[in-house]
């Protein structure tokens, strides 16, 4: 079965109950609902773009990129992944916990000597 849910104000109460996420964004920084997906053990298959190349390096086994012409190319990705197993679930960081951990990392720098 396919839900098309559209935008939702709280995604998380949706993301766990699917095994796939299809995110058509054209352009991400960093998308929460990419990680938020992946930290409940969802597939992930997105357009090929900064952000989410970024998450793919660190979750390649539960994000798939398309390009972004070429929908024969994403429903291919879709019966693919929906082949698989259940993902592993991740512990992705919370908003805060990313915050800490730059504002760590750049205290470090400032600190380091040299």
């Amino acid at each position: 079965n396919v839900s098309i849910l559209g935008w939702q104000a709280e995604p998380e109460t949706v993301i766990g109950r699917h095994r796939v996420l299809l995110n058509t964004s054209f352009n991400e920084g960093m998308p929460n609902t990419v990680l938020q997906a992946i930290a409940w053990g969802t597939y992930v298959i997105g357009f090929d773009n900064r952000g989410m190349r970024e998450i793919r390096e660190r979750y390649p086994e539960s994000v798939f990129l398309v390009n972004f012409d070429d929908p024969v190319s994403a429903a291919s990705a879709v019966k693919d992944v929906l082949s698989r197993g259940i993902p592993t679930q991740y512990v992705v960081p919370s908003a805060q916990d990313a915050k800490e951990l730059w504002i760590a990392t750049i205290q470090g720098l400032i600190r380091a000597p040299g």
